[in-house]
């Protein structure tokens, strides 16, 4: 499985802030990237929520005149 989760590090321990499907106690391989802040970090936070409106084919219809 590989995933991207956002987490909080609180005295030492990484704590997903979303649902995680692995077994207790099971090792993983951790990449840390520091979020970014402000509306940086809101676009590509916005990206992949609006990612599933972007490939519809109704929103080229909506966008063509522009």
């Amino acid at each position: 499985m590989t995933a991207s989760v956002t987490a909080v590090y609180e005295k030492g321990i990484f704590k997903p802030l979303e649902k995680v499907n692995l077994k207790e106690h099971q090792k993983v391989r951790l990449t840390v990237k520091e979020s970014l802040t402000g509306n940086a970090g809101l676009a590509v936070m916005s990206e992949s929520s609006l990612k599933k409106d972007w490939l519809k084919t109704e929103e080229d219809e909506a966008w063509k005149d522009l």
